[in-house]
């Protein structure tokens, strides 16, 4: 229980450090709130039992995990007359707690994966070392302690290799067992696919393992009935018209997010992807270029033998397809964040592979304890060096975290209830709201309305189309403006405000409109005041 103990630790310390899910501060450039705040609402209309319409993961296992947490919190400790206004109200409080579950969920399967290790195998050293397979990855530290996809894949995994265990170490595998696993794999497959659709990538593995045909068609039959099960009980059928249409642009197209030209991959930047895959992630290149060595020396005579004919050469082959394939595809719309589901079977990897070649080495097989023994201390030194990286990260993030305070801090001391407009990038709960509200589909308008009635004096403005968004309810924006004269914008790049002030100047009819900064912290974000007419503040 050990490990499963500090990774509830360390995630409670990395959300900690992290502040509020409405803060600008994020890993990557990306704001807290994106997509906590998606998955909030729409987490929310499910447990109004409105389908959701935000289906880019598809993240569907996260929504009704979501969906039944607010609903059970709500039950218990709800403080408004209504879930929707007690969320509006406290979506911290329901974000919080939201993230713990899923804390608690990885950590909880974690110990069931040293458990089930321990009695397949037998050997508490070897249980231990797979009981490491999320530890050593920072991109995965950052993920766990959000509210998206990433938390389930995690969960997901962790639970696939638990299984890939079980099977391989099966004493007595009937016909009836390898059923048994068959659909096993299927469900646990269905399950990360609706959670990422990346997932898909893993079913390399347990095809290769089954060995009966049939068997491998009931688990992709599964696999496939999982997945649409899950994801038909929350999406509505437009939904799932985009999403296929947004898988489709995914393969045609070689920009993120299914955007760019139509070419299979963007070969511009390949080399720092690789770099940010291989270089910066020496554990899963460790793992990768032992199973490519032994698959290399299986061609060789005379370690041809002893490599097939090894159990988990199976195993070993679907592993080094499996991080191949899925890295290609990652490359193809790069983001680190999506090589998750195969760095998690960095550990899987290294367990087989430093098995096989104790199994052909003699001096390695004279001493498997110590050879493992040194193995695990080095999962644990680059852990420890990984978090001590993090730890200053985080200290950073902690630092302007505070600084995201300070912007708050300033608007109430210095403005009385002035009007303020927000855009992407700036630190307001308004604002992530505004951003889950965007996905919440048919109820996005009566979100809206709680939206306003709860923060009267806030606008919101869209930077990438560069236009106000009237929230399908304010039609007087520009007279609201003008009668202002004077007014706030919040935002972190010079770009955005050249932009806006341009659109301000043309929807008020003030060409003469000024501005200057009020107050800025050391991440960028900037308090800017507009002054449409100066001559009558003279």
């Amino acid at each position: 229980m050990i490990l499963p103990a500090l990774l509830l630790v360390i995630s409670f310390y990395f959300r900690k450090s992290a502040g509020e899910y409405f803060l600008s501060i994020g890993a990557n450039n990306v704001p807290n709130y994106d997509p906590a705040y998606v998955y909030l609402i729409n987490s929310l209309n499910l447990a109004k039992g409105v389908l959701v319409s935000h289906i880019d993961h598809p993240g569907t296992s996260v929504q009704l995990i979501g969906a039944l947490i607010i609903k059970t919190l709500y039950y218990f400790q709800g403080v408004k007359a209504d879930i929707v206004e007690d969320v509006f109200f406290r979506p911290e409080f329901y974000l919080i707690r939201m993230n713990f579950i899923f804390v608690l969920l990885n950590s909880i399967v974690l110990a069931i994966l040293g458990f089930v290790s321990f009695k397949k195998i037998g050997n508490i050293y070897k249980a231990l070392f797979l009981q490491l397979t999320p530890f050593g990855f920072s991109v995965i530290y950052y993920k766990i302690t959000d509210v998206t996809a990433e938390a389930m894949i995690v969960f997901s995994v962790i639970l696939y290799v638990t299984v890939i265990i079980s099977y391989i170490y099966e004493n007595e595998l009937s016909e009836s067992k390898s059923l048994r696993y068959a659909v096993l794999f299927g469900l646990v497959c269905g399950f990360g696919m609706v959670s990422k659709i990346l997932f898909f990538s893993l079913l390399i593995i347990p095809v290769l393992l089954i060995k009966k045909f049939s068997n491998k068609i009931i688990l992709l039959s599964v696999s496939i009935l999982t997945f649409t099960i899950i994801f038909y009980s929350a999406v509505h059928t437009e939904g799932i018209s985009f999403f296929a249409h947004w898988i489709l642009n995914l393969i045609t197209h070689s920009g993120r997010y299914g955007e760019g030209n139509e070419d299979f991959i963007e070969t511009t930047n390949m080399v720092s992807n690789l770099n940010s895959i291989f270089i910066k992630n020496p554990l899963f290149t460790l793992s990768y270029l032992l199973i490519s060595t032994l698959l290399i020396l299986s061609f060789f005579k005379s370690f041809k033998l002893k490599i097939k004919n090894n159990k988990n050469y199976t195993l070993l082959v679907g592993l080094f397809l499996t991080m191949t394939l899925h890295t290609i595809i990652v490359l193809k719309h790069f983001g680190v964040h999506y090589m998750i589901p195969v760095f998690l079977l960095s550990i899987t990897g290294l367990f087989v592979s430093l098995g096989i070649y104790s199994d052909i080495v003699p001096v390695l097989n004279s001493r498997k304890k110590i050879y493992f023994s040194v193995i695990t201390l080095f999962v644990l030194i680059f852990t420890v060096y990984n978090f001590t990286i993090i730890r200053k990260d985080r200290r950073e993030f902690n630092y302007t975290k505070y600084e995201s305070y300070k912007i708050e801090n300033y608007i109430k001391e210095n403005y009385n209830d002035p009007i303020v407009v927000c855009t992407y990038g700036c630190s307001d709960k308004a604002f992530a709201l505004y951003i889950g509200n965007s996905y919440a589909g048919i109820k996005t308008t009566e979100y809206n309305k709680i939206l306003i009635n709860q923060f009267p004096n806030h606008l919101m403005y869209n930077r990438w189309i560069n236009k106000f968004d009237d929230l399908g309810i304010l039609k007087d924006i520009e007279s609201k403006l003008i009668r202002a004269n004077k007014f706030l914008f919040l935002c972190d790049e010079k770009s955005v405000l050249d932009n806006f002030i341009d659109n301000v100047k043309q929807i008020t009819g003030k060409p003469n409109a000024i501005y200057k900064v009020a107050f800025n912290n050391i991440r960028g974000e900037t308090v800017y005041e507009i002054i449409l007419d100066p001559s009558i503040n003279k």
